[in-house]
């Protein structure tokens, strides 16, 4: 079972809690979108299931992917996270897939017991743990910008208080980090937070 979810760069931890809920109840209980596309093309003749495959990653690999295909799979996407310690399994590396836009696969493992350094007393103390696992796609960032981003998550995972507010993001940075779409978006609740303040 997979969940397409998509963020918004304004979320907080709350509204990515409720979106991954929501996803994930959807994924489980409703309408399989994934079993209607393989009932659909499994229909159809070998030779035109092969060039329908073979135009996709043609398309693929010119950049020039097709929305209506790869919106429902989930190989084309940011990152794809797998969390196997919902079905009882410990995190593990795994490759990378040549087909999609998938640079970064995360694994969660399941939740044990073990043994952890306290910063502050220096003792070892026996606590609930859980690993994660990345494989990143080279080509997609150095490791001189990928260790960092890794460590950065480890801290936010920790303390997550910076991420119960929304980010404050000027147009310009918008622009840097290409998310255009967003500016009205951003725009509106700069309104609404006036009206709110009057």
């Amino acid at each position: 079972m997979n969940a397409m979810i998509e963020f918004d760069p304004f979320d907080t931890l709350e509204t990515v809690q409720k979106r991954v809920y929501e996803h994930i109840y959807e994924a489980r209980h409703g309408e399989n979108k994934n079993e209607k596309d393989i009932k659909f093309f499994g229909a159809l003749p070998r030779w035109l299931i092969r060039f329908i495959f073979w135009f996709v990653r043609w398309m693929d690999e010119h950049n020039r992917p097709i929305y209506s295909i790869t919106k429902d799979m989930p190989l084309w996407c940011t990152a794809f996270i797998a969390h196997l310690g919902s079905i009882g399994i410990d995190a593990v590396y795994h490759h990378l897939f040549d087909l999609g836009t998938a640079g970064l696969l995360v694994t969660i493992g399941k939740m044990h017991d073990a043994p952890v350094v306290n910063k502050e007393s220096k003792k070892i103390e026996i606590r609930k743990v859980m690993e994660l696992r990345f494989s990143i796609d080279d080509r997609m960032a150095p490791g001189s910008y990928t260790g960092p981003t890794i460590h950065l998550l480890k801290e936010l995972i920790e303390n997550p208080e910076p991420l119960l507010k929304p980010p404050e993001l000027s147009d310009e940075q918008l622009d840097k980090l290409m998310l255009k779409k967003y500016k009205n978006v951003w725009n509106e609740r700069k309104n609404v937070k006036k009206q709110k303040k009057k």
